[in-house]
């Protein structure tokens, strides 16, 4: 029998490792690639389960916005779980390189990450 939360947990278990893969092999890569963020229009902003970053301080679908491929990722992944479930990835603090990635609870992030 199917059980939903088993099978999310899952989703975002395997979509971790294969981003840790990713990372280990080709780590500039990788890096570049989750560095990277475009501005986004107010409609994404307040999309249900996309995860945007405001660039201002303004009320919710106002000013400017950016979007990673992140977000987009832990859009999917909230959109199919019962639970709020993310994917966070790490950074060293002193040197602001990309560590790798692992699962948190989706409120550890914020609404707009």
């Amino acid at each position: 029998m199917w059980d939903p939360k088993v099978d999310e947990r899952i989703a975002t278990q395997v979509a971790v490792k294969v981003l840790n893969e990713a990372f280990e092999a080709d780590p500039d890569a990788i890096s570049s690639l989750f560095s990277t963020r475009v501005s986004c229009n107010s409609k994404l902003a307040v999309h249900r389960t996309i995860q945007v970053r405001a660039e201002s301080p303004l009320p919710a679908g106002q000013g400017d916005f950016t979007i990673g491929t992140l977000g987009v990722i832990n859009g999917i992944l909230l959109a199919l779980s019962i639970r709020p479930v993310a994917i966070a990835a790490w950074y060293d603090p002193e040197t602001g390189a990309l560590l790798g990635f692992g699962e948190v609870d989706a409120q550890q992030i914020g609404e707009h990450a």
